[in-house]
């Protein structure tokens, strides 16, 4: 007789024993009890209780939340009936999409998951989320690639844009001219908590987490990169004549806090390299803005956030002072601004990094610089309706995760400042990630009028709009991750010729 046999026969005569009377249910409690495993039977019930609670939970509609703050997106919505989607299926598929995406406390439950997975050390020092990726060779100078003429832009040329009719709207070329009066500020309106515009959330295909910190990858492309060289010149020469036109392409943290043998590692482009060659093509209508040696000369600083893809203020501060020497003014003095901290921030990486409790347990500061003279600003959305907000919000009551949100109201279509404390009427436009928003800030202390132009939302006749404001210096102002077509295709929409 093996030992499966004996093991069987051992059972038989236990189940014997109990009682011909007892049921299979009572048969498993005795036998397990008789074994002397309370306590294994009181796990099991603890934990088919749990997992019936959770399942109940889970059909709690008043607690699905319908946005999330920690991914700066809308949540599934729960699916419209049709017999077209019942028949083939799509409409379980979204509601099982619905159940998972909107489930009570699901970022929290996720937390606690990635906390208790690093005491039983199943996190180590580093860790990368996404997939590795090959990039594009980077050349040495400018080389043209071969791609089709771009169209002649003008409101209907840019996909993903909102652009107004030229006829009435004066941000176009029309009548309607826009508010830049700062009034009381619009407190019932919170943009960390309205509904998030979902092509303008910021996602990185692969965030590699070392000790506290996080970093994303960088892949250069050639085509894309050629396109925005493309539409950047296209743009500076369609304002000769109206405008200074500068350019600044800003490095994330991994291009300057990572070693190159870090970089190479991964697979991640030369980012100094790429932002070289980008100046490189950029023709005489264009006033470079160069960053990276200031930036990286002061690395030890704090210049870049640890749990999110952007920079601090400082870093800011310095590419503002680099602007200031390129086009010949003196920047403010940082001890001559009033200064505000909020600690707490957990930003965009630990959201891609599944919540890593490395980050978690020291997060960031968002450190923010009042302008001198001037509280609020008018931001426009995309169907250009007007609120006042203040420049730098106190944020410090608000979710961990937005509280780089204190700058300029976050990211909208059009945001104007008027500054009285400029006697001289001077204007600056700039066209801008959210890399720019604290950049922006400093702008304040030396212009009387900055306008501040998101075309993920919006697109201007920015010749006329120049023209109409008076507006003599404009900057294109993005990280290096937004070098791309896409954002080609969106400083090509406010050419209207």
């Amino acid at each position: 007789m093996d030992k499966y046999d004996e093991n069987l026969e051992k059972l038989i005569n236990e189940f014997q024993s109990l009682g011909e009377e007892d049921d299979t249910d009572d048969f498993v409690l005795k036998l397990a009890l008789k074994k002397g495993r309370p306590m294994k039977v009181i796990t099991i019930a603890l934990f088919a209780l749990a997992l019936a609670g959770l399942s109940g939970l889970g059909f709690v509609m008043n607690l699905r939340p319908e946005v999330s703050e920690l991914e700066k997106r809308s949540l599934t919505k729960f699916p419209e009936f049709s017999f077209e989607t019942l028949i083939n299926g799509k409409y379980f598929e979204e509601i099982s999409l619905w159940y998972s995406d909107t489930y009570p406390y699901r970022e929290e439950l996720i937390a606690a998951q990635n906390t208790l997975s690093g005491y039983y050390g199943i996190k180590g020092g580093e860790s990368i989320t996404g997939d590795i990726k090959t990039a594009d060779e980077i050349p040495e100078s400018y080389v043209a690639t071969e791609t089709t003429e771009a169209p002649e832009a003008d409101e209907t040329t840019a996909e993903d844009v909102t652009a107004p009719d030229l006829e009435t709207v004066s941000v176009v070329g029309g009548d309607t001219t826009l508010e830049t009066s700062a009034a009381t500020p619009d407190e019932e309106l919170i943009p960390a908590s309205s509904p998030y515009e979902d092509d303008a959330v910021e996602n990185f295909g692969t965030v590699y987490v070392a000790g506290n910190s996080a970093y994303s990858m960088f892949y250069f492309n050639h085509d894309g990169t050629n396109d925005f060289i493309g539409a950047v010149n296209e743009f500076a020469e369609h304002l000769d004549g109206v405008a200074n036109v500068y350019a600044c392409v800003v490095p994330t943290s991994t291009g300057i806090m990572l070693s190159k043998e870090q970089q190479d590692s991964f697979g991640s482009s030369d980012m100094k390299g790429a932002i070289d060659y980008i100046y490189s093509g950029l023709n005489e209508y264009v006033n470079p803005i160069k960053v990276y040696d200031l930036l990286m000369a002061h690395r030890d600083e704090y210049i870049y956030f640890r749990t999110d893809h952007h920079w601090t203020s400082l870093g800011a501060y310095y590419a503002y002072a680099e602007f200031a020497d390129v086009a010949g003014f003196t920047p403010v003095s940082l001890d001559d601004l009033r200064r505000v901290d909020f600690d707490g921030f957990l930003g965009t990486y630990y959201t891609q990094s599944n919540m890593n409790p490395a980050l978690a347990a020291t997060p960031d500061t968002v450190t923010a610089y009042y302008p001198n003279g001037v509280d609020n600003l008018v931001y426009y959305n995309s169907d250009l309706s007007a609120h006042t907000w203040p420049i730098i919000k106190d944020m410090t009551e608000s979710s961990p995760y937005n509280k780089y949100s204190t700058f300029i109201a976050g990211d909208h279509a059009i945001t104007i400042v008027s500054n009285p404390a400029i006697e001289e009427e001077t204007s600056i436009i700039i066209f801008k990630d959210s890399f720019a928003n604290p950049f922006s800030v400093f702008l304040m202390n030396t212009y009387r009028n900055v306008f501040i132009i998101d075309n993920r939302y919006i697109a201007i006749d920015v010749r006329t709009f120049c023209q109409e404001h008076n507006i003599k210096d404009c900057i294109i102002f993005y990280a290096i991750d937004s070098v791309s077509s896409k954002n080609a295709t969106l400083i090509r929409s406010n050419i209207v010729k």
